[in-house]
């Protein structure tokens, strides 16, 4: 098994639901306008978008168990492509948002069985490594997806964003086809019905230590998703940014991504998981501190939004590959079920902020509350769950309806 090669793909069909995300943002204000829209319906593009990866996982990920990993991300790539020749070929808002949600459930399926793949092949400490430079090439996509994006709306146009996605997972999926070898334990006894998948979930739902660290990086991915939904409206129409300008905003946004990705495959040899998750959620909340500070002072976009989401996505950035290790580490004998839920209550979280960003935040304040509001929880739910433990192995017990 060529692990590295399996990796390369597996990481990349996975990231495309990162990258989808971002890469039409720059046109999202022009497809308000062309398909009669208001800007929240508009917005409702990403944050149904959020909804198909949070839900996808649950699905697809779980039935890993049973019929493989192989098969199930054939298929969500499937699925992945078909959502976005939807999206290229839409003529309404409501198509468009339908075809997103399709394309996201596709998609977020890739993303949340790529983990559960890393998850088979390596063990906990080579397994935070490979996640780190996992997340770091991941982190690339954001950054250049809106320059790329702006670009090619203001030369090409909005649907030439979706016909070079539909080529990209083409190409990938073909790669997959012909690379991708089974790296699970298939076990139809175990897994066979639907009861089982249950006492699986209902099992890690209970477990405290599984949920503080879902909760923590729900937390972190909602406050980077919070910013996507709302910043193509606040910079394009408050601030009067250019499509390309506003590519260029989110690349200084997601930049902080990628140095934090660096940074994190260093800390990763001298720090636990844990130590990395309680520092980062304590960056997230000192900027969130400052982002509401700053919303009540006559500052430019830069100083009153930028630097101070840059503050806060930079700590952010560490929490979900971290938390990911520590969360499904001890449940590799139902790798399928813990990746899928993991997956899906992280994105339910973004997906939920979303909204509430989509309905209630025009502005600068209405912003720093919803921040501060996030990294508060995230900061209190870690502390409070795994931080207060005098040991996390307290939390961990064997699975004994599996």
């Amino acid at each position: 098994m060529n692990k590295r090669l399996i990796t390369t793909i597996t990481v990349l069909l996975g990231g495309l639901a990162i990258f989808s995300t971002d890469f039409y943002l720059p046109a999202l204000p022009y497809l308000a306008k062309l398909f009669h829209a208001t800007p929240e319906v508009a917005k409702l593009s990403v944050t149904f978008y959020l909804l198909g990866l949070s839900i996808s996982p649950l699905i697809f990920g779980s039935l890993a168990d049973r019929f493989g990993r192989r098969p199930l991300f054939l298929l969500c790539a499937g699925i992945g492509l078909m959502g976005t020749l939807a999206a290229m070929v839409s003529t309404s808002m409501p198509m468009f948002i339908l075809a997103r949600i399709l394309q996201g459930s596709g998609l977020g399926g890739c993303l949340s069985l790529a983990r559960t793949v890393a998850n088979d092949m390596f063990e906990k400490k080579q397994l935070a490594k490979i996640s780190a430079i996992i997340g770091l090439c991941i982190a690339m996509g954001p950054a250049i997806a809106p320059i790329i994006g702006g670009y090619m709306y203001h030369h090409l146009g909005w649907r030439s964003i979706f016909v070079s996605l539909s080529i990209f997972i083409s190409v990938l999926w073909m790669a997959a086809f012909f690379v991708l070898d089974e790296t699970g334990l298939i076990d139809k006894q175990k897994n066979r019905t639907v009861k089982s998948l249950l006492q699986n979930y209902i099992y890690l739902l209970s477990n405290r230590f599984f949920m503080a660290h879902c909760i923590v990086s729900s937390m972190a991915i909602s406050c980077i998703y919070l910013y996507v939904t709302v910043s193509p409206f606040i910079l394009q129409t408050l601030y009067h940014l250019t499509a390309v300008e506003f590519g260029w905003s989110m690349a200084a946004i997601t930049a902080g991504v990628i140095v934090t990705r660096l940074i994190n495959i260093i800390l990763v040899r001298h720090l636990s998981t844990e130590q990395i998750i309680d520092f980062s959620s304590r960056v997230m909340l000192i900027g969130s501190l400052i982002i509401l500070i700053m919303s009540f002072m006559p500052v430019s976009f830069v100083l009153g939004i930028i630097i101070p989401v840059m503050i806060i996505v930079f700590g952010a950035a560490f929490i979900p590959i971290n938390a990911m290790v520590s969360a499904l580490q001890p449940f590799k004998h139902i790798g399928g079920s813990a990746g899928a839920l993991y997956g899906s209550l992280q994105m339910f979280g973004a997906f939920l902020m979303s909204f509430v960003g989509s309905l209630l935040v025009n502005n600068r304040q209405e912003l720093s509350l919803i921040y501060l509001l996030i990294t508060t929880t995230a900061w209190y739910t870690y502390r409070r769950l795994v931080l207060s433990e005098t040991s996390a192995d307290s939390a961990l017990e064997p699975v004994k309806n599996s």
